[in-house]
């Protein structure tokens, strides 16, 4: 009897019947961040107060702190349409910390005549250290991406403080410099900071731009086809909202040899403090995204030792290879199977009648990337001659080869 022999080629198209729990995913990790020891100048001044009176208080002062933010991505790549990669968040990765301070400067002015004495005086009052209890500081986790129209679509930290004072002293002669002057000043301040932020896209390698949280960006493929490994670089492009306040109450009690110039009390003073928005970045390193790969397919398969015959196969990939019957002549199986990353695997296929097979090819279905569909016609193949090897001397039974190829799997929707 003449061998059955079957002629290995790799058909590249879309094939209508396959398992639903194909996986034409895979995804990677990768962590975003941002951190910076400063804001930008953010400065207030409360002017001179309270109007009108001859002994005036005057606070200027500057917020000073750091933000750091960081956010972890799981960057996915899958394969149905051409390779895409989408990258939603790891929950519960998000961190937004903060910790700010305030740098106070208070300056006085003193107008006025005693016992024909005309007296004028304008300086800055020294400020003890202020105390650690005015620090503004929170730290809050959040899910990843924060785009828009993510479910959530920003982060927070507030913060505020209790009455803090500034400086208190029942002696004015040793913090302002006129003769014969007595009292007492008592200055507190209560900060407040409210921090968000919000993520303005995300940025996969050199040109895929995401800004929706259901967005994709695409990856060409390589001239050689892609490897075991996809490399991808993530970085992520937001914005910080500051919006600070610092809120003052003042008691200034001034005589000046033993005659009192003024002795005022103001519940609250607001230093004027603009919300700041600041762009930021982050960066980080890449992700590392394991394909399935399918080695080099055998060239020929023979049926001379029998209806069931291995096709040897390697997994030259770093994801789960899965293989399929996509169609069969009628008589041939093979069963499917998932072959480990790295790993040799075998299909078994199986003729009822190796002297009857048709001509009509049997289809192994892949989830390999390099194997996706052609807009232009079902099936692409390399060419690969049929044949047979030389009668043997007993009479030769009807043989025709058939073509086993790989193709890409489909299914109703990635697992």
């Amino acid at each position: 009897m003449r061998n059955a022999l079957l002629v290995v080629t790799v058909i590249f198209g879309a094939t209508s019947a396959a398992r639903a729990d194909v996986n034409r995913c895979a995804g990677g990790d990768a962590t975003v961040a941002y951190a910076v020891d400063d804001i930008p100048t953010q400065s207030g001044d409360t002017g001179w107060f309270p109007s009108g009176y001859v002994a005036q208080l005057r606070l200027t002062g500057e917020i000073v702190g750091k933000t750091t933010v960081a956010m972890g991505l799981g960057p996915t790549a899958c394969w149905d349409h051409g390779m895409v990669v989408t990258t939603p968040g790891d929950a519960k990765t998000g961190m937004l910390d903060v910790e700010y301070g305030a740098a106070l400067h208070l300056l006085g002015q003193i107008h006025t005549s005693i016992l024909g004495q005309s007296i004028d005086w304008s300086g800055e009052i020294p400020i003890p250290v202020l105390p650690t209890d005015l620090e503004l500081a929170g730290t809050t986790t959040f899910d990843p991406i924060l785009l828009p129209d993510s479910t959530v679509t920003s982060a927070s930290v507030s913060d505020t403080t209790s009455p803090i004072t500034v400086i208190s002293s029942n002696v004015l002669g040793d913090i302002i410099d006129i003769t014969g002057i007595s009292g007492g000043l008592y200055v507190t301040v209560q900060g407040a900071m409210t921090s968000t932020y919000t993520t303005t896209s995300v940025s996969i390698g050199d040109d895929g731009l995401i800004t929706s949280a259901t967005g994709a960006a695409p990856i060409a493929t390589p001239t050689t086809g892609f490897g075991p490994m996809l490399t991808v670089t993530a970085s992520a492009t937001g914005n910080m909202h500051y919006a600070p306040s610092l809120v003052f109450a003042a008691n200034f009690d001034v005589k000046i040899l033993g005659i009192r110039v003024v002795n005022w009390q103001i519940a609250s003073i607001s230093m004027p403090l603009s919300a700041i928005d600041r762009p930021i970045s982050l960066t980080g390193s890449g992700a590392q995204i394991g394909l399935p790969h399918i080695d080099v397919l055998p060239q020929q398969l023979g049926f001379a030792n029998g209806a069931s015959q291995p096709l040897q196969l390697h997994n030259g990939g770093a994801a789960p290879l899965m293989i399929e019957v996509a169609s069969a002549p009628s008589g041939v199986t093979a069963e499917a199977v998932t072959i480990a990353p790295g790993a040799d695997g075998v299909v078994q296929v199986i003729a009822a009648d190796p002297s009857s097979v048709g001509t009509a090819a049997l289809v192994l279905a892949t989830n390999d990337p390099n194997n996706r569909a052609s807009p232009s016609r079902s099936i692409h193949r390399r060419t690969v001659r049929a044949t047979r090897r030389p009668p043997m001397a007993s009479p030769p039974a009807a043989v025709t080869p058939v073509v086993v190829a790989a193709a890409r799997c489909s299914s109703a929707s990635p697992s």
